[in-house]
């Protein structure tokens, strides 16, 4: 029951725990080699948006370093506890109560990171030069154009539904046809509004436009940073909204996971099971 259904791309940073966890849907091997390279793939991945220079380029990889460091020493132990609690509550139905708890207990994890990670990123943001400000909005404006075609488009619902139910499969194998319209049943719920989505990023991309770049603001941009990693809201609606939509994933995990037979609940637990172990086998390292 570890995966969440109906998350429409951001425009929001990952941090290195969500490329630890995206490393946990690939497989053992490919979460021990993996985090080992994270701040390799996190440089990557930032490359997508800003190139940095060669006087940038150490500074970055100092950053990236520190944090993945950091992160290994302190959040692998409650990551690891974390799926052992999920493994454990695999074989049996779970409440929407349950799935919640679990939700809240990872978004703690990653807002500690997000803070390690805005902090650290934080006196590089402000060295961006208005060449490397250029190449930021017109990274933002490609992003934008590919999410308005794959979430605004008229097959958008669909799409949504096929995401989640690859996530689903990943722990649980394939699902049934009624397995399938459970998830398209809590997909139409999950109160997913594209348009004020797309206002949502839009705003938070208005913001780093106004405040990277700009020595003279990096406790702004740091505040920033740590508000957008962490995925916090920055208004009333904006947490409404986040909430409402948070409510719903609770609901979702829980129907899906309710939904699977004991093969599939068993094939879940044993996946949980070999990821804290690899987890723990890198606390040890």
């Amino acid at each position: 029951m570890f995966f969440t259904v109906d998350r429409a791309p951001r425009i929001i940073g990952r941090t290195l725990m969500l490329v630890a966890l995206a490393l946990l849907l690939n497989g053992c091997s490919a979460l021990r080699l993996g985090y080992a390279g994270a701040p390799d793939l996190l440089a990557f991945w930032l490359g997508r948006y800003v190139e940095v220079d060669d006087n940038q380029r150490p500074l970055l990889r100092q950053a990236l370093t520190e944090v993945h460091d950091w992160h290994r020493a302190t959040q692998l132990a409650p990551t690891a506890d974390l799926l052992r609690r999920l493994h454990q509550m695999a074989p049996r139905d779970v409440t929407e109560r349950e799935a919640c708890a679990v939700a809240d207990e990872a978004r703690a994890l990653l807002s500690a990171t997000a803070a390690r990670f805005a902090d650290a990123l934080a006196p590089l943001s402000a060295q961006l030069t208005p060449a490397q400000m250029r190449q930021l909005e017109q990274a933002f404006e490609r992003r934008n154009t590919d999410w308005r075609r794959d979430w605004m488009g008229p097959d958008a619902l669909a799409r949504r539904v096929q995401r989640s139910v690859e996530r689903a499969e990943r722990f649980y194998g394939p699902l049934s046809p009624q397995q399938r319209a459970v998830v398209e049943a809590t997909v139409a719920r999950s109160g997913f509004r594209a348009e004020v989505s797309l206002q949502q990023q839009l705003r938070q991309q208005g913001e780093m436009l106004r405040v990277l770049g700009q020595p003279a603001r990096q406790p702004e941009a740091r505040e920033l940073l740590r508000r957008l990693l962490s995925l916090e809201g920055s208004t009333d609606d904006e947490r409404a909204y986040r909430n409402a939509m948070a409510r719903a994933g609770c609901e979702a995990l829980a129907a899906i996971h309710n939904s699977t037979t004991p093969a599939q609940r068993e094939r879940a637990a044993r996946a949980l099971r070999d990821h804290e172990a690899d987890l723990r086998a890198l606390m040890g390292r």
